[in-house]
């Protein structure tokens, strides 16, 4: 997990050193480098957030208490919206042994609850945004080329909970 997030980390210290000699050559101006910079970290806070998810499942199903209470079922394919972009992850989907229903634990764990598509730090920003925006433009300049609709920052808006965006928007 680890050595993943060092190698794209080492690789986008090459994109910056790289970038700079373009630079300076005058192959490239600072806004070209800026956005190139800002899709590596993206693609890096992507891959590390990927990376959480799967080592908070992976630490879930290898639990001793865990494993007295639920049984594995089987792993699915998640994806959320996150500031970084969409982030797909696998999780592990259990059965409680006492045959209370059934339950994604890594997802309790990190907060992500059912049926939610876009994180609530995106959440947070597009209701930060909209006050001086419309729906589509506060969207996409929170999450950049990924899509929400118009209905769904309405939909957002409708389901906020102002304690949540108090955590996340900043004074």
């Amino acid at each position: 997990m680890i050595d993943n997030i060092i190698a794209k980390i080492e690789e986008l210290l090459n994109k910056f050193g790289e970038g700079i000699i373009e630079i300076l050559k005058g192959e490239k101006d600072i806004a070209r480098y800026s956005m190139e910079l800002k899709e590596k970290m993206d693609e890096i806070g992507k891959e590390m957030i990927r990376e959480a998810c799967g080592f908070v499942d992976e630490i879930v199903r290898d639990e001793k208490k865990r494993k007295v209470k639920y049984e594995v079922v089987r792993k699915d394919k998640r994806s959320i919206k996150t500031i970084f972009g969409d982030v797909e992850y696998i999780r592990t989907y259990y059965k409680n042994k006492e045959g209370n229903g059934y339950v994604y634990l890594a997802d309790e764990i990190l907060g992500i609850e059912k049926y939610q598509r876009i994180d609530k730090a995106v959440k947070a920003a597009i209701f930060d945004k909209v006050a001086e925006m419309s729906y589509e433009k506060a969207a996409k300049e929170v999450l950049g080329v990924e899509k929400i609709t118009r209905q769904s920052v309405m939909n957002i808006l409708k389901k906020i909970d102002v304690r949540v965006v108090k955590n996340f928007v900043s004074d």
